[in-house]
């Protein structure tokens, strides 16, 4: 019987299930005054639960990269091929887009002009071209999405300017949107391969 409740308790530990932990002694049965029978096994258990972990002290983590665990402002990450980070937030930047160029025009009541920095390294084997190979797309607090398209603005240092790069080649540059100005805090950069059904990828812009 101990070996057995012995088993028990290892195998619930491995599960991370409920415990349940016995003892067994012997008990007097008394027949009479001044006589005793042949004593019988009584069991006393209780039980306590047990959490379950990964791994010793830690618990899983989810996957970086998603809407709601987004790349950290200035880390890297692989979006098709090319491994990119964020180095820069203007969450207004309506004036800057204003100076930068005398055809750009003020954007549409109630939105500002938002500005992404981004550096990006070519990892594929021949060449890519940034602004063909990913897509783009502010991610508004609201759950709205905006493009590029959602400004006819030329930002101060378009990524489009980057052109061309081979294997290991560094660029940087700007991507621009128009964004309601009460969608701005908290949006997120969605980045994914134009010619690929892979997920796309979420950077935290702060």
């Amino acid at each position: 019987m101990r070996s057995f409740v012995k088993a028990l308790v290892v195998f619930t530990l491995v599960l991370g299930v409920s415990l349940t932990s016995c003892s067994t002694s012997e008990s007097p049965v008394t027949t009479s005054p001044g006589s005793e029978a042949k004593g019988i096994s009584l069991t006393s258990c209780s039980t306590s639960e047990s959490p379950v972990t990964t791994s010793a002290g830690s618990e899983a983590k989810g996957k970086v990269g998603t809407r709601t665990n987004p790349v950290p402002f200035g880390s890297d990450a692989k979006v098709g091929e090319w491994k990119v980070k964020v180095t820069d937030f203007v969450a207004d930047a309506t004036q800057a887009v204003l100076n930068a160029n005398v055809f750009n025009h003020p954007p549409e009541a109630g939105q500002q002009y938002v500005l992404v920095t981004l550096e990006a390294t070519y990892d594929g084997a021949d060449s890519g071209t940034f602004w063909i190979d990913i897509s783009y797309r502010f991610l508004g607090n609201k759950g709205n999405t905006f493009d590029s398209g959602s400004s006819f603005a030329v930002a101060p240092n378009p990524i489009i300017d980057a052109g061309e790069a081979f294997s290991g080649a560094v660029i940087t540059g700007d991507l621009l949107f128009a964004v309601p100005s009460d969608q701005v805090a908290g949006g997120l950069l969605i980045l994914e391969p134009s010619f690929s059904f892979d997920d796309p990828t979420f950077f935290a812009l702060e």
